[in-house]
């Protein structure tokens, strides 16, 4: 299987066991004759939020064209961009950083996802135990 489905699984699983609901995975959104993928979506309050997940290898980062599409995917079928998360095992670069805060877009990187997984453990084992290793999760991630 991917290891970038395996990583947009990892996230729904972690969105779940967060207490989020309605989480969903690689949804297809229209408009007219426009289609549109989104890796995961959620609901909190009432709200859809929508998240686009980018895995990457050590040493690569998410660029700005990559952030850049995911806005206009949201604005072309009338999201505000607010309503967009996008996430990564990694980190943005630094103009991805830039325009994601401008676009008001949320942005979840490694150290990110180590704190929402910790947020799962056992008091104890939060302040004593080693940090997640997101690598060993995502590819045990299931379908």
């Amino acid at each position: 299987m991917n290891i970038g489905i395996k990583f947009e699984k990892y996230i729904q699983n972690l969105y779940i066991n967060r207490g989020y609901k309605n989480v969903r995975h690689n949804k297809t959104l229209r408009k007219g004759k426009y289609k549109s993928q989104i890796d995961v979506l959620y609901s909190n309050y009432f709200k859809d939020y929508f998240i686009e997940c980018k895995y990457r290898k050590k040493g690569s980062l998410v660029r700005l064209d990559e952030v850049a599409k995911f806005v206009a995917v949201l604005e072309l079928h009338g999201i505000n961009p607010n309503k967009g998360e996008i996430i990564t095992n990694r980190h943005l670069d630094l103009r991805g950083k830039i325009y994601a805060k401008k676009m008001d877009l949320k942005v979840y990187e490694r150290d990110d996802l180590i704190d929402l997984e910790r947020k799962g453990w056992p008091i104890w084992k939060r302040y004593f135990g080693k940090d997640p290793n997101l690598e060993k999760l995502i590819r045990k991630s299931y379908i």
